[in-house]
């Protein structure tokens, strides 16, 4: 990011991070540009769960009256493995839980908000999250 060190109060990423190839590298570098005590905010898709089921549906009763969903059931049952995550555009390898190991590892406080429910493990279908650097 072209800023100097320390010079962003707020970062918020909506429906951008699953779409980025290396989300660790823009973890690292919105650390760096915030100040202490500065915060990043961010949603992330659910990939898993509900969420997959919902595709599933998508793709194999609404797909052949509509087309409006490229995912396969394989697709949907597979793990990504971590070396795997973020290496696409899209957001097809992308999983919510290798986002948080990440944010967890280089962000100081954290809150995780679910949404519908913010109760874990409900069937949800995007994080929240709110990290901050101190």
């Amino acid at each position: 990011l072209p800023f100097v060190d320390g010079a962003i109060d707020s970062i918020v990423c909506v429906g951008t991070i699953e779409h980025i190839n290396s989300q660790m590298n823009f973890l690292s570098e919105a650390k760096r540009c915030l100040r202490d005590g500065g915060s990043l905010y961010l949603t992330a898709p659910i990939e898993v769960g509900f969420g997959g089921f919902l595709r599933f549906i998508g793709r194999e009763i609404i797909e052949p009256l509509e087309g409006y969903t490229d995912y396969s059931l394989s697709e949907l049952l597979k793990t990504v493995p971590r070396e795997s995550h973020g290496i696409s555009h899209d957001h097809r390898y992308f999983n919510y839980k290798y986002l948080l190991q990440d944010i967890q590892h280089l962000f100081d406080h954290i809150e995780i908000y679910r949404w519908p429910l913010n109760i874990p493990h409900s069937p949800n279908l995007v994080l929240i999250v709110s990290a901050r650097k101190i």
